[in-house]
């Protein structure tokens, strides 16, 4: 069985502790509401046809 000093133990809570504190930050920006008017948005977007939208074919030709 390989040895683990304090330290090393004490690092790894370290950098446990920061990766959960950043998932909880991720959590708690999905819970956050959007804007009325990026809902708009989302909807107006919704409501168009597909065949309005342009395909990724014609956006890389676009931008060649």
């Amino acid at each position: 069985m390989e040895r683990v000093t304090l330290k090393e133990v004490n690092h790894n809570i370290l950098l446990l502790r920061k990766q959960v504190g950043r998932l909880n930050d991720l959590l708690e920006e999905a819970s956050l509401d959007l804007a009325d008017d990026v809902k708009d948005a989302i909807l107006a977007s919704r409501a168009r046809p597909r065949s309005a939208f342009k395909t990724q074919e014609e956006m890389e030709r676009a931008l060649a």
